[in-house]
């Protein structure tokens, strides 16, 4: 554990200079996307979404690989340690990120390389899901508690082992997810 937090430390020192001299989120967002996603080659893993490894935070760090809400959970992890608001936001099907400041909100797809995303672009995405008729869809839209996050990572690794007839490993999952469910 303290190898890896230890390289989020100097990932976070990494983007301090960028972070510093920015104007506006958009510049913040800029300054550590350069950093995890220009000199870390972190990427979505498209080819292999549904391989177990992209769901295990020492893997992804290994590997530069993953999906949607550990690349926003290694996102998060090196924000906090420049002492920035980023939260995760859960949406359906997908997992973004969000830095907000007194000048406004970026959302943030780390599986696409930290694509800035607007509230249009999210709420067109939320309407696959959804009748958003009545709705503008910003409940969707708003952060994740960290155990709410870990919860969804367990139960997306549930399902992978269900569907992969890894029982043994799904029934350890299932009982995570009893646990966090308390």
């Amino acid at each position: 554990v303290e190898a890896y937090q230890a390289q989020l430390d100097d990932w976070a020192r990494a983007a301090a200079p960028g972070v510093e001299a920015a104007t506006d989120g958009a510049g913040v967002v800029a300054a550590l996307n350069a950093v995890l996603f220009g000199e870390q080659r972190f990427r979505g893993n498209a080819e292999q979404y549904f391989d177990p490894e992209n769901s295990y935070l020492d893997r992804v760090i290994a590997r530069r690989r993953g999906i949607p809400i550990t690349l926003c959970c290694l996102y998060q992890f090196v924000a906090r340690r420049l002492g920035l608001p980023v939260v995760g936001i859960g949406m359906p099907g997908h997992f973004l990120c969000r830095y907000q400041d007194a000048q406004g909100e970026w959302l943030i797809d780390a599986f696409h390389g930290g694509r800035l995303v607007t509230r249009s672009e999210a709420r067109q995405r939320l309407a696959h899901f959804f009748s958003m008729a009545d709705s503008d869809g910003s409940i969707l839209l708003q952060p994740i508690s960290p155990r709410r996050c870990l919860q969804r990572m367990i139960a997306n690794l549930h399902v992978i082992h269900q569907e992969r007839r890894d029982t043994a490993e799904a029934r350890r999952l299932q009982q995570y997810l009893i646990l966090l469910s308390r």
